[in-house]
């Protein structure tokens, strides 16, 4: 395993022309330099930054970054990609709308269980007025008003596909979740050998009442 890092990462260095490291330094040192994005100079460091973007995306085709990093740092006339994984868009609004644009194919990874974004904030007055103006002629435009996840709207359109098998937890723990959620089908499959404490899971009662 490390061999093959090693290798990929000294292949990936000799492929890698003088244009585009100079871009991806350049890059690197303009995000440092804006940070959280109050300084004075913010945006001009951040269309630098975005500038740069094409030649750092020929050099390396894989990101991996928040939806808000994702907002500041692709130009969607000019970066485009094969493939758009978005994780947990059972959690991610309409902000995640960009990353899919940005992409050929889109992967929509999530779970329906998990609770959807409550739209804190939004105007919804406002967001009704954009909705009748612009998404009149694409289906169930009446669903991005902020309140559903990119996983609720991907489900309109697509047959989600359930990963059964489960590698993080430990039996125990994954099974409340199991049996509570997925009607058992969930297949726990960390080996629990070298589990440091045991019992994983230890049952408390708690006096009282939940009103």
């Amino acid at each position: 395993a490390v061999l093959v890092e090693r290798r990929a990462w000294a292949n990936q260095i000799r492929r890698t022309t003088l244009e585009q490291r100079q871009a991806l330094n350049g890059w690197k040192e303009l995000m440092r330099r804006y940070g959280k994005g109050t300084g004075r100079r913010a945006p001009r460091l951040l269309a630098e930054a975005r500038r740069l973007m094409p030649v750092c995306q020929s050099a390396v085709p894989v990101w991996i970054m928040p939806l808000n990093r994702v907002a500041e740092t692709f130009d969607p006339t000019k970066n485009r990609f094969d493939v758009v994984i978005i994780d947990e868009a059972s959690q991610s609004d309409m902000l995640a709308l960009i990353a899919v644009y940005l992409g050929k194919q889109v992967v929509v990874v999530g779970d329906n269980e998990q609770v959807s974004p409550l739209a804190v904030g939004i105007d919804s007055q406002r967001t009704q007025q954009l909705i009748d103006v612009y998404l009149t002629d694409i289906p169930n435009p009446q669903l991005y008003d902020g309140q559903n996840s990119i996983y609720d709207l991907a489900r309109t359109s697509y047959e989600p596909v359930c990963l059964l098998e489960h590698f993080r937890c430990v039996t125990p723990i994954i099974q409340f979740c199991n049996h509570l959620s997925y009607n058992g089908r969930i297949k726990p499959l960390r080996d629990s050998s070298d589990l440091p404490r045991r019992p994983a899971l230890a049952p408390i009662r708690v006096s009282g009442a939940v009103e």
